[in-house]
């Protein structure tokens, strides 16, 4: 059997947590993977001007609290025969310090994160996805909310512009497992580059051009699509970076984002 994979979950422990929980953790029973769940808080959040002793027992309060709400999350989307393992961590400090520290210890095939819902939720907005996508070569998972990755029943996945399957073992893994025919949104008449594995196609040409963003958005409403693969290419980091924010935003499903080999 091959070795297992990795898949770090980031959350600020808001409403959808258990959402995106329960999408990483059946994404881990698809592709043979354990989970690490990660929450991670500011200080400022729990401290207000206090002394040093009830600073310490607000943190230890809050601590407390955290791990349980993660543990129940967890009791919740563990099968008792289940080969997934999932263990969670919680920390205070600085965000992206505390982030990548996080990533080197788990070194992680995926990280998957919620949306953001406002500007006041720093964690999950748009600053730490960048952050991650700079500072991260591996998959990046935006977990939908609505529309929850089913383990026990086939995939209906599609790809942005190009279906490249090439030394990607999570996208292969991903692709057999999934409904036929995989639908192929092209952005452009030559968006059509297809992987000879794939037999059964089924190419969606957008007809937005001048709103690409707004067009993929509309299909994937009005589709059945769970995840849709976006890859990204080391070389044009901010324009990818803009478009996963775009994208995202209001994106009616899973978005994994991967890197073009």
């Amino acid at each position: 059997m091959s070795e297992k994979h990795k898949i770090l979950v980031l959350s600020d422990l808001n409403s959808a947590t258990e959402a995106i929980v329960t999408n990483a953790t059946n994404l881990a029973r698809i592709i043979n993977a354990d989970v690490s769940l990660f929450c991670v808080k500011k200080a400022t959040e729990v401290v207000s001007k206090e002394s040093q002793l009830s600073a310490m027992r607000s943190i230890n309060q809050t601590f407390i609290a955290t791990d349980n709400s993660l543990k129940t999350i967890i009791n919740k989307v563990a099968i008792d025969d289940d080969d997934v393992h999932i263990k969670h961590n919680v920390a205070f400090g600085n965000l992206k310090e505390n982030v990548s520290k996080q990533i080197a210890a788990v070194k992680p095939s995926v990280i998957v994160l919620g949306k953001s819902k406002s500007k006041t939720m720093s964690f999950l907005g748009d600053k730490l996805t960048a952050f991650i996508l700079k500072e991260f070569d591996g998959a990046i998972m935006i977990s939908s909310e609505d529309k929850i990755l089913a383990a026990n029943d086939k995939l209906d996945i599609g790809f942005i512009d190009t279906i490249d399957l090439e030394n990607n073992r999570i996208k292969e893994q991903l692709v057999a497992f999934s409904k036929k025919p995989i639908k192929l949104l092209q952005t452009s008449a030559t968006s059509d580059s297809l992987n000879s594995k794939i037999s059964n196609i089924e190419k969606v040409v957008l007809t937005q051009k001048s709103n690409i963003i707004a067009s993929v958005n509309n299909y994937v409403s009005n589709s059945s699509l769970q995840l849709l693969f976006l890859n990204r290419n080391k070389n044009k980091t901010l324009e990818i970076n803009s478009k996963v924010s775009s994208i995202a935003k209001n994106l009616n499903c899973s978005l994994l984002i991967t890197n073009k080999i």
